[in-house]
């Protein structure tokens, strides 16, 4: 039985809004709450946090859902209100992948709440 326990600056994180396992089942990605939002790359076997980052945008937008490519596990999604975002996995650390649907003004507004990975790497 593993218990997970993250703590960002002076104050842990209160809530997880998804946790998802790699393919392999080597590692898990857990989604905090509010107010910062920051996404946890843990080592599954050991228990450990391995990097973490804060997914939200300015405003502190809602995440709802974060995900592992299926076949890639160095990629991860994240998605929420306004928020549709991927990170590269790069020795321990969650790297920003620039995307189309990021850079589109009309993305901001959508509220993205759901998503699933197709078998040629698409999302």
């Amino acid at each position: 039985r593993n218990t997970l326990s993250y703590t960002a600056g002076e104050e842990a994180t209160r809530e997880f809004v998804c946790a998802a396992f790699s393919a392999e089942n080597k590692f898990l990605i857990t989604q905090g709450g509010p107010p910062d939002w920051t996404l946890v790359l843990w080592s599954w076997d050991k228990a450990r946090s391995h990097g973490a980052v804060k997914v939200s945008n300015l405003t502190g937008s809602v995440i709802h859902e974060c995900s592992f490519n299926p076949t890639d596990s160095s990629l991860v999604c994240v998605i929420g209100d306004g928020v549709f975002k991927f990170f590269r996995l790069q020795e321990g650390a969650f790297k920003p992948i620039p995307n189309q649907l990021s850079k589109m003004r009309e993305a901001a507004n959508q509220n993205y709440v759901c998503h699933g990975w197709l078998h040629d790497d698409r999302l």
